[in-house]
């Protein structure tokens, strides 16, 4: 758009030419965004050429992000690196970067991406969190996705019960009982259990007022089991997670121990449950001789 000169207008005293030079520099420059618009099919794009828009489609484009729906259905997708054009979602860029999106669909939403691809070709989109209406929270498949990480861990997990984990015979080898020397780790481990305060807790409001945890270390239980000639990494209660650095997140490469808590306990107290059979076995026999 050809540039244009405003106009002065002097009114006595209310002399306003340096406002309306503002206010006509802000509409020259409106016209001129709307100048970057286009349009094809259903789409629009500011800011570049509008994609192949088909079909039922309609959407937004702002250079390389998207806003979509079905003209005919109670969706909305809000998306990076992507348009439909009524047959299939396709890539935009070239060269492609990786896709995520965000939807609304009957009143659930849900999130996810998809690999990085070839301008023009389909998108093969993986949904990895659903909310449905009714309130309830999903992952996009089963027994697939981890809820943190080890170098991202939520403080406090608060539910109205215990968590519920799959325990059903069909989904499990049969049940073998623990050899002696597991017996003996066992009750071993139950006399290493103890209080502590974390470290981080006692840096924040000092030894006094650091609450005190009832447990033991991941280390100590490895050297317990290792003494018993048991490999304690191949027991499903003691976990290892590492990962590598991630210049992005400002995250160095490094490592973190943990226990499945249920399991240890299990574990603990079937030792405890042999040592008092042991016990009262023996009882058992002094008494006889009595």
């Amino acid at each position: 758009m050809a540039s244009m000169t405003p106009f002065a207008i002097s009114l006595g005293a209310y002399d306003y030419p340096a406002k309306i030079t503002a206010a006509w520099a802000y509409i020259e420059g409106y016209l001129t965004n709307l100048e970057s618009f286009s349009f094809a099919g259903g789409g629009a794009s500011l800011g570049g050429a509008a994609s192949a828009w088909g079909g039922l489609y309609v959407g937004l484009e702002v250079k390389a992000a998207s806003m979509y729906a079905q003209a005919s259905a109670a969706n909305m997708v809000l998306t990076n690196n992507a348009y439909h054009n009524g047959s299939s979602a396709k890539y935009k860029l070239a060269p492609s970067t990786a896709v995520a999106f965000y939807q609304q669909v009957g009143g659930a939403h849900g999130w996810g991406s998809a690999a990085a691809g070839t301008a023009g070709n389909n998108i093969s989109f993986q949904q990895y969190l659903t909310l449905s209406a009714a309130g309830h929270l999903t992952p996009g498949t089963d027994n697939s996705q981890t809820l943190g990480s080890g170098v991202a861990r939520w403080s406090v997990v608060y539910a109205g019960t215990a968590s519920i984990n799959t325990s059903d015979a069909r989904l499990k080898t049969s049940i073998s009982p623990l050899s002696s020397a597991e017996i003996a780790a066992a009750v071993d481990l139950a006399s290493e259990i103890g209080t502590f305060q974390y470290l981080a807790a006692v840096a924040q409001k000092g030894p006094d007022l650091a609450r005190h945890h009832v447990g033991m270390t991941v280390q100590r239980a490895m050297e317990v089991m290792s003494g018993h000639g048991l490999d304690p990494l191949r027991y499903g209660f003691i976990c290892l997670d590492q990962w590598a650095a991630d210049a992005e997140r400002g995250v160095a490469a490094g490592e973190v121990y943990g226990f499945r808590g249920e399991e240890f306990l299990l574990f603990v107290s079937r030792g405890l449950a042999q040592r008092q059979d042991a016990l009262e076995a023996r009882i058992a026999a002094l008494e006889a001789l009595a």
